[in-house]
């Protein structure tokens, strides 16, 4: 006699003591998060600690209970495969916990003060480096630079594009402007091209989209008076929502995904004096610049590079958490994976460099692992990608990731997840929203694995792409280059679901302990997919900043919700 859906949980929490606590910790969470106030620190560190503990609990039974000794068959090197790229992703966000634990520090924490413009003004020197940018980009930056509020200050323009128009435009806004005859080097040299003409005591640099504010200059330069600093960083703030905002109608409903590395990541990484330069809106000593022989060359990350080298020799990078420029995010798809491909191209460079964070002696251990864990976030699209195939996999062949009960799945691997996901809202003030803050790594997952392979077998054949913000659209379009993988590995997928349910593939694979898992995944997979496939369809607009509107700085589930219905509806 088969037993009643009551008997079957009855039964469930009476093999799983531990699942009714389990259960009741997280319905706790939930209802009492809300209420938590993320500025105390002991309360940080009391929730960063449960869900570290529980990613602690979950990898030792990973590790002790579901994985055989490794065999050279094929399912032995399957499932040790996921088993490693998930243990990266695991010590990737168990070490985010970590970081988050201290709350970010307020500027006057810092040794933090505001220039007196009347007072003692050293010399500045802006460079804006440019090369494809067209006259509506270009002129709200350098009009914006030439009206900062500072009495010695010089403004360069740094055109790699040999724009005539420009040079008027430069000679009628009272800038210098600069070009050369190559672009060997790229950015870095354009900008060590620069050096060669201007003398001032600091530099900073400018990307061509940005608008500063006209005291950017008198709110970061007191940062100096501490002899260790050697870059002051800005937040990289946008005035217009990035490609999956966009294509999601989501611009108002979660933030833009560089928001939670501006607003969260930098801040707390500062803490720790760890914080480094992404390209713009800094501001670095001269002295520094000369001392590491220019700009670096070596990676296409110069900016990440820079950081590190700087260290190499004594200096920091401390971050200035208040906005004090408005860029243009990459709102095409295409542009927002060629940007992503950049970055992680340029870091996996400085991995093999010997000037690098790795090979360079004058790092501290900890200085190193920051790095890593920069590293870390685009390697672990690697487990993406593991856990992208895991249903194909197993309704083809029928191996699953790893071996696991259902009262087990819900003991180690449920709890880990969902109380994870919770503190990590918390932790960020509703900045890290559950699966949304993670559809741009999703829908470039396959991009990036490419370029982590590319670079690994061969580190200097990064080429620096521009990220061109010049576009527009008339009418909507798929993006047919990014949805296609998508579009073969969901039918691959739906096969294999075919073959099992209407073929007949043996018929263990339906009494298989592990079907709970699997169906799990293919669920988060098929929600996924179904996500990355709407964002593939992009939106009509105009090149003139018609589209622009301030994104949300924090994540509302309703409102994500309605702009997902909304996309759905169109």
């Amino acid at each position: 006699m088969e037993k009643r859906a009551p008997d079957v949980i009855t039964s469930m929490f009476s093999d799983f003591p531990g699942l009714l606590s389990n259960l009741l910790l997280f319905v706790g969470l939930f209802l009492l998060v809300r209420n938590l106030d993320p500025q105390k620190g002991w309360l940080r560190f009391a929730l960063a600690g449960l869900a570290i503990f529980l990613n602690v609990r979950y990898f030792n039974w990973r590790l002790g209970t579901t994985m055989d000794p490794f065999l050279s068959s094929a399912e032995s090197v399957w499932q040790w495969g996921f088993f490693v790229a998930e243990l990266v992703a695991l010590c990737s966000l168990s070490w985010h916990l970590i970081v988050f634990i201290q709350r970010p520090r307020k500027p006057e924490e810092k040794g933090y003060r505001r220039l007196d413009p009347d007072g003692d003004c050293p010399s500045v020197d802006v460079f804006i480096a440019t090369y494809n940018e067209e006259l509506e980009i270009l002129r709200p930056t350098i009009l914006g630079a030439s009206a900062i509020n500072y009495p010695n200050v010089n403004v360069y323009v740094l055109d790699d594009g040999e724009r005539g128009w420009l040079e008027e435009l430069c000679a009628d806004a009272g800038v210098h402007y600069v070009t050369r005859q190559d672009r060997s080097g790229f950015k870095s040299g354009n900008l060590n091209n620069a050096l060669k003409q201007a003398k001032g005591d600091f530099i900073m640099c400018l990307d061509a989209d940005f608008v500063v504010d006209p005291d950017i200059l008198l709110e970061t330069l007191g940062y100096f008076d501490d002899d260790a600093v050697g870059i002051v960083q800005t937040p990289q703030h946008f005035d217009n929502p990035d490609a999956i905002q966009l294509n999601l109608n989501g611009g108002q409903s979660w933030p833009e995904e560089q928001r939670i590395f501006t607003d969260v990541m930098q801040p707390c990484r500062d803490n720790w004096d760890n914080a480094f330069c992404y390209g713009t809106n800094f501001v670095v000593r001269r002295e520094c610049i000369d001392r590491i022989g220019g700009f670096p060359v070596e990676s296409i990350c110069e900016d990440l590079l820079l950081t590190y080298k700087l260290k190499e020799h004594g200096w920091i990078t401390r971050f200035h958490l208040a906005p004090l420029a408005l860029g243009k995010a990459a709102d095409t798809l295409s542009t927002f994976i060629t940007q992503r491909v950049r970055w992680c191209t340029g870091t996996l460079q400085c991995l093999f460099l010997k000037s690098g964070p790795i090979r360079s002696r004058g790092l501290s251990l900890l200085d190193r692992v920051f790095f890593f864990d920069t590293m870390g976030y685009y390697l672990s699209s690697i487990w993406f990608f593991f856990v992208l195939i895991a249903p194909a996999v197993f309704w083809w062949t029928g191996r699953a990731p790893f071996d696991s009960d259902n009262g087990h799945l819900l003991m180690m691997f449920a709890p880990r997840v969902l109380v994870s996901t919770l503190v990590l809202y918390w932790l960020t003030e509703r900045k890290v929203m559950p699966v949304i803050s993670e559809l741009g790594r999703f829908v470039s997952v396959f991009h990036i694995l490419r370029a982590i392979f590319v670079t690994l077998i061969n580190p200097r054949g990064g080429v620096f792409k521009v990220t061109d913000k010049n576009l527009s659209r008339d009418r909507a379009t798929i993006n047919w280059q990014v949805a296609t993988p998508h579009l073969v590995l969901l039918a691959v997928t739906l096969g294999g679901m075919a073959k099992t349910f209407l073929f007949g593939l043996p018929a263990t694979n339906f009494a298989n302990e592990n079907l709970g898992l699997i169906l799990a995944l293919t669920t988060f997979y098929l929600w996924m997919t179904f996500l990355a496939l709407l964002a593939c369809v992009e939106p009509p607009f105009a090149a003139d900043g018609s589209r622009s509107s301030l994104p949300a700085t924090t994540g509302s589930f309703r409102k994500s919700f309605f702009s997902l219905a909304r996309k759905v509806a169109q």
